[in-house]
């Protein structure tokens, strides 16, 4: 099964057709992420990567509906901007509509849901670039500033486009005019942020501890998933608390998206072991048991049976 399909390399900028979240999230060099399929479908992205010296570029197009999670790049400042969102992202328990742009700094952690169709644009900034900005906001934060969101989006766009369609036209005077103006859109946005000081919003912080929490609790009983009691134990919560906290941060109930995760685990685990995974011993790895219905809802997320996955990895 093919992957990943390479259909632009210039040396400076790489775009890839995929089929698989895994892939995805390998080709992105320097972050640590985790997609997690949320929706119906077969997972497709888009995704170009451009690199000026040590800033990154990258632009992605990604259907169907993710729970992105994960650290972003170390010692860099990272903003983010949507745009053609089909329904409204979420971002650490707060709501995105294309007008925010969303940051992280100095490898921050990252909790983010992306709606059926999504085009997103990030660009990392090295810290070294940034040391005559002043205070910048660490870990996570978001600023709605629908003009300055708009101009990344434009700016970020028209570059990428211009590289793909005139690769040998690139030339080190105009990449380097293009660090400057790229760079410039760093130092704005630090200045916006200090004027603003918006930061997430203490009770999406609390939220975002709890979901963490019960994503740890998952992973230690991987086999044996936990009862809605036991996870409300774990995260000295109440079952009300802990609905609230996931649909803050997830979209979804506790149950369902831990379901849709472990779902997630047995298609990682089908591809990294196609030749040597059978279908009920990755299923009860992963706390299915009864093998029929397990077979159901993972046709129900990700458009094929099991053993479709299994026959295309090998």
């Amino acid at each position: 099964m093919l992957v990943v399909e390479p259909d632009v390399n210039t040396g400076l900028l790489h775009g890839f057709q995929i089929r698989e979240s895994l892939q995805h999230t390998q080709i992105l060099k320097d972050w640590s992420l985790s997609y997690d399929q949320l929706s119906s479908g077969h997972f497709e992205s888009h995704l170009n990567e451009l690199w000026l010296d040590d800033i990154q570029i990258y632009e992605e197009k990604i259907s169907p509906s993710t729970f992105q999670s994960g650290e972003g790049k170390a010692d860099s400042l990272c903003l983010g901007v949507f745009s053609n969102l089909s329904d409204p992202a979420l971002w650490m328990g707060q709501v995105l509509q294309g007008a925010e742009i969303i940051s992280l700094c100095q490898g921050g952690e990252i909790m983010m849901r992306t709606p059926q169709q999504s085009s997103f644009l990030s660009l990392s900034l090295p810290m070294s670039l940034l040391e005559e900005a002043g205070e910048i906001p660490q870990g996570a934060s978001m600023l709605t500033h629908q003009p300055l969101a708009q101009e990344i989006y434009f700016k970020l766009t028209t570059l990428l486009n211009h590289v793909s369609k005139h690769p040998c036209g690139a030339d080190l005077v105009s990449m380097q005019q293009a660090k400057s103006e790229i760079l410039d859109l760093g130092f704005r946005y630090i200045q916006a942020m200090q004027q603003q000081k918006n930061e997430i919003r203490l009770s999406a912080r609390k939220a975002k501890i709890v979901v963490q929490r019960a994503l740890d609790a998952m992973q230690s009983y991987q086999d044996n998933p936990l009862t809605m009691d036991e996870l409300c134990q774990l995260t000295c919560t109440s079952r009300r608390t802990l609905q609230n906290c996931f649909e803050l941060i997830t979209g979804q109930s506790p149950a369902q998206f831990l379901k849709h995760l472990r779902l997630n685990g047995v298609r990682r685990s089908f591809i990294q072991n196609a030749t040597s995974a059978s279908v009920s011993e990755v299923a009860s790895a992963w706390g299915f048991w009864h093998l029929s219905q397990f077979a159901t809802d993972y046709k129900k997320l990700f458009g094929e049976t099991p053993s479709q996955t299994l026959a295309q990895c090998k």
